[in-house]
């Protein structure tokens, strides 16, 4: 396999919980917006950005009088509150001076727009509100048909086998991190048919997603062409991951105030953060529009498939039985796809016998679109 073109880091900012219950009521969570973004650093600039941030890394260590280097992971760093410990260990920034962490900040934020500047390096991102990504769940459990399809699922897979089902097919960041996979290969290709090589954080499975699985769905649908993917050991050892930490905690916190402010729940601001922001601006060096309609129904349809085949893998891992004797295959989910299109039908039911459990073979409930309610691509 020839050597890839760039390499990309990938950063997921907000709830982690379901968008909504066992019964389908909205879960406001932790925080009301998520965010995923990506960094896109061409291959023969990796040595050269990598020994800078090192340099900066050194730099801090140095201050700090540490004996290794600090990560540069900004909820260690930045905030009114900083947690004690990072990984069983004291958190190197405790009793830090303020004025210094952002001078660290901003040698990083300039240490990104170098690269940018010089054509070296994009950032992807996408968002949206807990509540938009809900929308059009709500409507789907509000369906008497849909209602008693899953509780016949429940009764069948038992708590635990449901729940991870469950947690996949109403994630809140899987519809962000699928627009955010076809952003990246769509921008690969408009490069000039580049190839791209992303490091997965090996913590990201505590969002209750598999972002590698969800690389290797993609991929079995021949929508990867341009990428390969790799879970690294020890983020703190990536300079890409912690750049990429880097920007999306800023741009996290700027929607999150953003969304506080224009519904009164919170007018606070953070000067500081919007300083550094409007200091270090990056240039867009997209050269394809990823929003033409075409594309977006596309992505809409292929988007159902891939969020069902997440939630059947995520059962199918606790209780493979239950999942091979009743929930539909990835082939049947996508040929009763194509009958809901050409009869114009509301949605896709994913049992197989579902008059065995008392389901009538009536009107096919409202489905949940994992493309609607996404933003729009952000490029950079």
């Amino acid at each position: 396999m020839r050597r890839a073109d760039y390499f990309v880091a990938i950063d997921e900012s907000g709830g982690i919980e379901a968008l909504v219950d066992w019964n389908g009521a909205f879960i406001e969570g932790d925080h009301p917006v998520s965010l995923i973004c990506a960094i896109l650093l061409r291959a023969e600039a990796l040595s050269s950005f990598s020994n800078e941030w090192l340099a900066l890394q050194k730099t801090i260590a140095e201050q700090l009088r540490l004996d290794s280097l600090p990560p540069i992971h900004l909820r260690l760093m930045y905030g009114r509150k900083l947690p004690p410990k990072y990984r069983g260990k004291p958190n190197p920034y405790l009793g830090s001076n303020f004025n210094d962490i952002v001078g660290w900040i901003d040698q990083g934020f300039a240490i990104l727009r170098k690269y940018n500047l010089k054509q070296d390096l994009s950032i992807i991102f996408n968002q949206n509100t807990r509540q938009n990504l809900a929308n059009n769940l709500l409507r789907y459990f509000q369906d008497d048909f849909f209602k008693r399809e899953m509780q016949a699922l429940r009764r069948l897979a038992g708590s635990k086998a449901y729940k991870a089902y469950h947690n996949a097919a109403f994630s809140s960041l899987l519809p962000l991190l699928l627009m955010t996979i076809f952003t990246i290969n769509k921008q690969l290709y408009h490069f000039g048919h580049k190839t791209g090589h992303i490091w997965i954080d090996p913590s990201e499975s505590s969002r209750g997603i598999d972002v590698l699985t969800t690389f290797e769905v993609m991929r079995s649908r021949q929508q990867l062409q341009y990428i390969t993917v790799e879970r690294i050991q020890n983020s703190d050892d990536n300079p890409l991951v912690q750049a990429a930490d880097l920007v999306g905690f800023f741009l996290f916190r700027r929607y999150l105030m953003q969304y506080r402010r224009e519904r009164g729940l919170d007018h606070s601001s953070d000067p500081v953060m919007e300083a550094l922001l409007s200091k270090h601006p990056f240039r867009s060096h997209s050269r394809f529009n990823p929003g033409a309609a075409a594309r977006r129904e596309n992505h809409h349809l292929l988007s159902q498939v891939l969020h069902y085949e997440m939630a059947y893998r995520a059962l199918h891992q606790v209780n493979p039985d239950i999942a091979r004797n009743h929930l539909i295959t990835i082939d049947e989910f996508i040929e009763r796809q194509r009958m809901a299109l050409r009869s114009k039908a509301a949605g896709i039911s994913v049992l197989k016998n579902g008059e065995d459990h008392g389901l009538s073979r009536g009107p096919v409930p409202q489905s949940y679109s994992a493309g609607e309610g996404l933003s729009t691509e952000n490029t950079t």
